[in-house]
């Protein structure tokens, strides 16, 4: 009978040709070997089928899962009905990792429900034909560090110790399967914090490595990258859903639920403040992003400046009118 692995790995795959093989070739070099791979297409019009295939015939670690339904949280989610291994990470197909980075997790998972781990993050270039990388972010150097769940929930909201990705950790899968974990299919931005704190709020305790063995690329497809181009189609609005839903989870952890709100409610400035913009308003007056503005002051936000004090007037007036300052209903 096979040995049944101790990680299952999840990587969700959207037209990722020019990217998902330097993933995969950092995945199967590993030091720690006895892991599963799930690589779920997501309905890829490329050729990163035939890549994902490729790869399968070339080593059984890997599974290759096809599916119509659109979305990185519904790939997850197919692929967690079927993982056999005792813990569960999930990597995203354009970035890559250090060749010990399982060996890391699976050895700081003893006595802990999740470990946690830094990343650096770069800027991709392409020159002469060529692609580069320019590292322009990378966490804060730390000791390894035990935490209670409730602590690593406060970390998720704090600014210089963020923590809100799931590809930078390691659950167990017993949790998830005892309380029926999922990623919310309908949140398009901000799934992996929502998930993680739903995580941990059925764990006990959390671990922190001080090592950066995670490279992060931002480029045009990120999801992130939508912070650096045009305003925000309406999906981004879920992220503002997510929040809302993780309020209801952290009642009991007083501190992780203030830093929460205040994410929240910087957030529903940024995007309305892009909203306000003469060629945004018209296209999301009446979007779902409404409701969440009637609720703005129950977040007991305090502005920060002159400016956050005019967005929340006007957030506030937004809310109870649908109608935006200088702007013909």
């Amino acid at each position: 009978m096979a040995e049944k692995p101790q990680l299952s790995v999840v990587i969700p795959v959207y037209n990722g040709e020019r990217y998902l093989g330097k993933m995969l070739d950092s995945v199967l070099t590993q030091t720690f070997s006895n892991f599963e791979l799930f690589l779920v297409d997501n309905a890829s019009t490329d050729k990163t089928g035939q890549l994902m295939h490729t790869y399968a015939e070339r080593d059984g670690r890997v599974r290759c899962l096809y599916q119509e339904k659109p979305g990185v949280s519904a790939a997850r989610n197919a692929a967690l009905e079927i993982c056999e291994g005792a813990y569960v990470m999930f990597l995203d197909g354009d970035d890559w990792i250090d060749e010990n980075y399982f060996e890391m997790f699976v050895a700081a998972m003893e006595g802990v429900d999740l470990v946690s781990a830094g990343y650096r993050a770069y800027h991709e270039e392409r020159i002469d034909g060529k692609t580069h990388y320019t590292c322009f972010y990378e966490s804060p150097k730390e000791g390894n560090e035990d935490f209670t769940a409730e602590r690593m929930l406060e970390r998720l909201f704090e600014i210089r110790h963020y923590q809100g990705y799931v590809w930078n950790k390691c659950f167990r899968m017993e949790i998830i399967r005892q309380h029926r974990l999922r990623f919310h299919e309908d949140i398009s931005y901000n799934e992996d914090r929502l998930f993680a704190v739903e995580y941990l709020a059925c764990a006990r305790r959390a671990r922190m490595l001080g090592e950066n063995r995670y490279h992060y690329i931002l480029h045009e497809g990120n999801a992130v990258s939508a912070e650096y181009g045009e305003f925000p189609q309406e999906k981004e609005f879920t992220e503002i859903e997510a929040f809302s839903r993780m309020l209801s989870y952290l009642a009991d952890y007083p501190r992780a639920l203030a830093l929460a709100r205040k994410n929240m409610a910087q957030r529903e400035l940024l995007l309305f403040g892009r909203m306000i913009d003469p060629h945004g308003f018209a296209r999301y007056r009446k979007s779902r992003f409404r409701y969440h503005a009637r609720r703005f002051r129950r977040l007991g936000y305090l502005p920060e400046d002159e400016r956050e004090k005019k967005l929340c007037r006007k957030l506030i007036w937004y809310g109870w009118t649908g109608i935006c300052y200088g702007q013909k209903d």
